[in-house]
């Protein structure tokens, strides 16, 4: 709430944000001598985005210090936590209905690019039609379609789910992905070598995989609070392609993991498309070096083109534009919003 406030002849507008118990005061200075009342409301209703935003940042600052940031910078994770205040309070402007059409939408196109990327050729549409009205198309092998079709269970698992990533859940998402597909082998660690076609890169030998994967599950417990979510998501998800438990379903596996971290921090559907499929795997390439920065980026610009589409307008990109460029000290001619 906004509210005015007189020292002599200085007129204020001041506003209270309350962080982890402790409250923080934005104050707005609108002038001398006496105001009247609609004059008043009038200058509330004109800095009413001043103190949303002012609020946001304050809000950002505090939430950004606990975390400790090892690839992402300031600027990155202000954009982040601005798309993510939007989305959130987005979703809670539209009607419940719509909220599920939309949900079944984005699903949609996340199992589309998931299953391209691993070489599946059913089309977007195809896809919703198996996915949505259990339509199988014409022309296409069993294997692709129960790819797209596991989908459908796999989304119940996880909307039932209560837990955390554990040994037991990661498994029962290959036995998802794998379901009716190669059951015999469906959330079951891999017992022979693995070979990644088109890389140079070999996957652990079978001996080392389940200490391998206690060893990423424990660091990604001791991480969860203190690694913003977005650098947790990324590097969990490059580690476990690295590590390449299974026979088969790896890379889906390992994008649902990453959808599901960003989901449990309420971050908004983020997923990596086919268009992007040779850049997305020299970015995993990139992490096994160590370097996972480029995967962030990836996402990071992925979630900026979907968040435009959907909220942005051109006027609201440039008044955004220039909030970031105030708050974290760039100069336009250095840095513009797709950028970011």
């Amino acid at each position: 709430m906004v509210y005015h406030k007189k020292t002599g002849e200085e007129n204020y507008l001041e506003h209270s944000v309350r962080i982890d118990g402790r409250t923080r005061k934005i104050s707005k200075y609108i002038g001398r001598g006496n105001f009247p009342d609609k004059q008043i409301e009038d200058e509330k209703k004109k800095y009413k985005d001043y103190f949303k935003t002012e609020s946001f940042f304050i809000k950002f600052r505090e939430r950004a210090k606990k975390y400790n940031l090892k690839f992402l910078d300031s600027r990155e994770v202000g954009y982040l936590e601005f798309i993510k205040t939007a989305y959130n309070d987005w979703l809670k402007s539209i009607f419940p209905s719509e909220t599920e059409k939309f949900e079944e939408i984005i699903y949609t196109k996340y199992v589309f690019n998931s299953t391209a990327i691993e070489g599946n050729t059913l089309t977007l549409e195809q896809t919703s039609l198996v996915l949505n009205e259990n339509i199988s198309p014409k022309g296409k092998s069993l294997r692709e379609i129960h790819e797209v079709a596991n989908y459908k269970d796999l989304l119940n698992f996880i909307s039932k789910y209560k837990g955390d990533i554990n040994r037991k859940f990661i498994q029962n998402l290959n036995r998802y992905v794998l379901k009716n597909i190669k059951d015999e082998c469906a959330g079951m660690y891999r017992n022979v070598p693995a070979m990644i076609l088109g890389t140079e890169f070999t996957p652990l030998p079978p001996p080392f995989i389940e200490s391998e994967m206690n060893k990423l599950i424990r660091w990604y417990n001791d991480e969860k609070e203190k690694t913003y979510p977005l650098e947790l998501a990324c590097i969990f998800h490059q580690k476990f392609e690295e590590i390449h438990p299974f026979s088969d379903g790896n890379g889906r596996v390992g994008r649902e993991l990453f959808r599901f971290i960003l989901k449990k921090y309420k971050f908004p559907p983020l997923f990596f498309k086919v268009q992007d499929r040779e850049e997305y795997l020299l970015a995993l390439k990139e992490g096994n070096n160590a370097n996972h920065k480029p995967l962030m980026s990836l996402a990071i610009n992925s979630l900026k083109d979907d968040f435009k589409s959907l909220f942005i307008n051109p006027e609201k990109e440039k008044e955004i534009k220039k909030i970031f460029n105030e708050k974290f000290g760039i100069k336009e001619r250095q840095q513009t919003l797709s950028e970011y």
